[in-house]
């Protein structure tokens, strides 16, 4: 007789096979989701939003939440970061989306918990928050780490370099050099993100929910690409609207994530299930990206 399996843990509000991979999703709080319900060493990719700590009603139930004091928040980045690196294999990646307020803190976690520095991504926006006292801020940072890689096979990065690949300078004006190249004149994006798909998700834009903090699809869709196979776990441990586990369930990846509040588990549960709006499979070049006449032209 064919053993059922064991029921899921009681951690995991939501739960369902889709396209053939899982999708869990925790109404509680992340660090102890990470610490007790999910395997040490079985998570391939960590991506994290966390609040940033400028006073956002994230959650209704807590207004002080998004509040908290500067040390309060350091111990707090401490413990989330401790227990998502817990989770990762070796050579597992972790990705950190955050404000100008704490990147500096976070990257410096994030080196203190043993993690290795990749790059440090800027995601670049040209509608920005309007002020005339300081430069306007129209950007947000990405930190991309890696936990040290072990000497297994399954044990190395991750990098999926052909599928982050945009042409060069010398190829758009017909340079026959690139011919000998090794990816034909094409080189991977920079690390300063923006263009085509890459806006902030305004009110008009399809990919809109009620959350207040919301990623592009295609952000998530270069970060899962690049850094993660098909079958591939990942583990978002600040879900929100639901972003990341919806680009990863179209692409084919396991994904488990957790949110604090019922209404936005329940909204980015839903969204998942509904599927993307972008064409997170295609391109991922950004027209709008692309180096132009008037720009250095060695690249």
């Amino acid at each position: 007789m064919k053993k059922s399996k064991p029921p899921l843990p009681a951690v995991w509000t939501y739960a369902r096979g889709i396209n053939l991979v899982d999708f869990r999703l925790a109404v509680a709080d992340c660090i102890g989701v990470m610490r007790d319900h999910v395997t040490e060493g079985s998570v391939d990719c960590v991506f994290a939003d966390p609040p940033f700590n400028i006073g956002q009603d994230y959650d209704p139930r807590d207004r002080k939440a998004d509040r908290k004091p500067w040390d309060e928040y350091a111990e707090f980045t401490d413990a989330w970061i401790a227990a998502a690196v817990g989770l990762l294999r070796p050579g597992g990646a972790m990705f950190v989306h955050c404000a100008d307020h704490f990147a500096d803190l976070v990257s410096l976690r994030l080196k203190m918990a043993g993690l290795v520095r990749i790059n440090w991504i800027i995601w670049h926006y040209r509608f920005g928050q309007y002020g005339e006292t300081a430069f306007i801020n129209s950007k947000a940072h990405l930190h991309y780490f890696i936990k040290p890689e072990g000497r297994g096979a399954k044990e190395k990065r991750t990098w999926n370099v052909q599928e982050m690949l945009e042409p060069s300078q010398r190829l758009l004006d017909g340079d026959k050099r690139v011919q000998q190249a090794k990816y034909g004149g094409h080189r991977p994006f920079f690390d300063v993100w923006y263009g085509d798909g890459l806006c902030r998700v305004q009110g008009n834009n399809d990919e809109r929910t009620k959350h207040p903090n919301q990623l592009p699809e295609l952000y998530l869709a270069r970060v899962i690409r690049c850094a993660t196979n098909p079958g591939d776990l990942i583990f978002d441990s600040f879900l929100g609207s639901g972003t990341t586990s919806t680009v990863a369930i179209a692409l084919g990846r396991n994904c488990y994530g957790c949110e604090l509040v019922p209404e936005v588990a329940e909204t980015a549960w839903k969204r998942t299930l509904a599927g993307p709006k972008r064409d997170v499979k295609g391109s991922l070049v950004s027209a709008s990206s692309l180096p132009r006449d008037d720009e250095i032209r060695d690249v």
